[in-house]
C-alpha cells in the first residue's frame, strides 16, 4: 500500500467536497500533486453579482465617454463606438482574468478570483471557454441559468465554469507554492493543510 493511498487518498484529483456532519459549509478542497490540501470557499451568488454590478458600471461608463468622443468623428466615431462595445463585452473579462490578480475589478473589490479546479492559475483557453458561455448562462433571461445552477451545485458553479473547469473562489490569495498562486496566505481566512 502507498503511502498516499495509506492517508485515504483515492487517485483522484481536482475538487473534493469537505464535509462535516451537521455543518452546512461550501469549503471545496483541491489537493495537488505533492499531496497538500488546499481548502478553496466557492464565491456565492451575492458577492458574485455585486462584482458584476461593478463591472457593469465601469463598462457603461467607458461606453458613455466613447460615445462622446466618437459622436464628433461621424460614421467613423460609429464604427469604433460598436467595436469598443464588443470588446468591452467580450474582451474585458478575459482580460482581467488572464492578469496576475486572476479578477476583473469588480472581483477584486469582493476579493474574488478565477482559478481553475485544482487550485491553478486560470488559462487562456479555460478564460474563453467561461466567458463564451456567459451568452448560454443569460438564458433563458437575467442570467437565469447561471442563477439556478449556483443555487443547485455546493461549488457554486455556472454553466461556463462547469465547462471550463473553473471556479470562482472567495478570499484573498496572496501566498504562492512553487510559482503558482494556489496556496493561501498565513494571515488569509482561508489555509492550506497537509493530509496525514
Amino acid at each position: 500500500m502507498s503511502a498516499r493511498q495509506d492517508r485515504g487518498h483515492d487517485g483522484r484529483q481536482g475538487l473534493t467536497a469537505l464535509s462535516t456532519q451537521g455543518t452546512l459549509d461550501t469549503v471545496v478542497a483541491a489537493e495537488t500533486p505533492e499531496g497538500i490540501l488546499l481548502e478553496l470557499r466557492p464565491a456565492g451568488l451575492v458577492p458574485r453579482f455585486y462584482a458584476f454590478m461593478i463591472d457593469w458600471m465601469i463598462r457603461i461608463a467607458v461606453m458613455w465617454v466613447a460615445i462622446i468622443v466618437t459622436s464628433l468623428m461621424g460614421g467613423i466615431g460609429i464604427a469604433l463606438w460598436l467595436i469598443l462595445v464588443f470588446a468591452l463585452e467580450w474582451l474585458y473579462p478575459i482580460a482581467f482574468e488572464l492578469m496576475p490578480s486572476g479578477a476583473t475589478p469588480g472581483k477584486r473589490a469582493f476579493e474574488l478570483k478565477v482559478i481553475l479546479d485544482n487550485g491553478l492559475p486560470i488559462t487562456p483557453a479555460a478564460a474563453v471557454t467561461r466567458n463564451l458561455l456567459r451568452t448560454a448562462d443569460f438564458l433563458p433571461f437575467a442570467f437565469g441559468l447561471a442563477i439556478v445552477s449556483m443555487l443547485v451545485r455546493s461549488d457554486c458553479k455556472r454553466l461556463g465554469d462547469l465547462a471550463a473547469g473553473t471556479l470562482s473562489a472567495e478570499g484573498e490569495m496572496t501566498g504562492c507554492f512553487t510559482g503558482t498562486c494556489a496556496c493561501l496566505s498565513a494571515n488569509s481566512r482561508y489555509s492550506s493543510a497537509y493530509r496525514m
